[in-house]
């Protein structure tokens, strides 16, 4: 199965059957002229499982975003150290969630403070 033009290594694995043994998928892989391991194999269907679960129970249960200081700076540094702080935070967070979990997160936040305004 040679992969989709554009395809990569890991949508190449992602394509395979996740009941395929690592050391198949690595075969098909080498047939397909990607050259991958078995740890490799195991490390993006491992991300995949964790993609496929559970939203963050902390996320879902208090409707923001864990780790955020909403109550401001408490380093009593300028309000630019706490900005590129919040943009380091949410950066982090899209990369852990995904874009769209964290757009999903956004518009809860703001709804919930409408509601309060």
């Amino acid at each position: 199965m040679p992969p989709k033009s554009g395809q990569n290594k890991s949508a190449f694995v992602r394509s395979l059957p996740v009941d395929m043994p690592a050391k198949e998928a690595v075969a098909k892989a080498k047939e397909a002229g990607l050259a991958i391991s078995e740890s490799y194999v195991h490390t993006i269907r491992s991300a995949a499982k964790r993609k496929e679960g559970k939203p963050n129970r902390r996320i879902v249960a208090s409707g923001i975003l864990p780790g955020m200081n909403l109550g401001g700076s408490s380093s009593g540094g300028s309000s630019g150290a706490s900005a590129s702080q919040a943009e380091a935070q949410l950066m982090s967070l899209v990369i852990q969630y995904g874009l769209p979990a964290v757009e999903n997160m956004l518009a809860n936040v703001a709804g919930k403070l409408r509601k309060l305004v």
